[in-house]
């Protein structure tokens, strides 16, 4: 009987700037006060170790476990997440979604790579299209924050002088970092 669900979506900029996101489900409904963002510092542009470093950091508390693990992905993303749960130790069902070539979900993958084709107007489909498009924005949002954070440090910082108070001032003023520019 499953209950609760978690579902995993990794987000960077270019490679830069990597997040994990992780949505709880329980009784097909979301927990949002239970949704964790993840900063990850990865040196390239590499989903699996996104994946695998979340799961283990995730899971390795067992008030966190889940009686199923979604992640966004095929068969690479699924045996990923098999190896980071078997390196601690912990047993829990994982499926992968599958896209589309138009990035639309269309069903799920199980831990044999067996690809479970879902009725598009089932209730079951649009819950985890629903699922599926909470993670991604929640990680979206997190990666765009955190891209934008460091993208204004890494321009203020070759100023000498400007401190967080004066950095908010000019960008309070000015709006953005390319107007000030001008």
């Amino acid at each position: 009987d499953i209950t609760k669900v978690d579902i995993i979506d990794n987000s960077h900029m270019s490679g830069t700037n990597y997040v994990s996101a992780v949505a709880v489900y329980k009784n097909g409904k979301p927990e949002r006060k239970l949704f964790r963002r993840y900063n990850l510092d990865l040196d390239k542009n590499d989903d699996y170790a996104a994946m695998y470093e979340v799961i283990t950091r995730r899971y390795q508390k067992e008030d966190n476990r889940p009686d199923l693990l979604l992640v966004d992905g095929g068969k690479g993303q699924v045996s990923t997440a098999l190896r980071a749960l078997k390196s601690i130790e912990v047993d829990i069902p994982v499926a992968g979604i599958v896209k589309d070539d138009k990035h639309r979900t269309r069903g799920l993958i199980n831990q044999k790579g067996k690809e479970l084709e879902l009725n598009k107007r089932s209730n079951e489909y649009f819950l985890l299209v629903r699922m599926q498009d909470d993670v991604h924005n929640y990680s979206l949002d997190h990666q765009q924050a955190r891209s934008k954070k460091t993208t204004l440090r890494s321009v203020f910082d070759n100023v000498k002088g400007l401190g967080p108070a004066r950095q908010r001032a000019l960008l309070d003023k000015y709006k953005s970092i390319s107007n000030i520019k001008l």
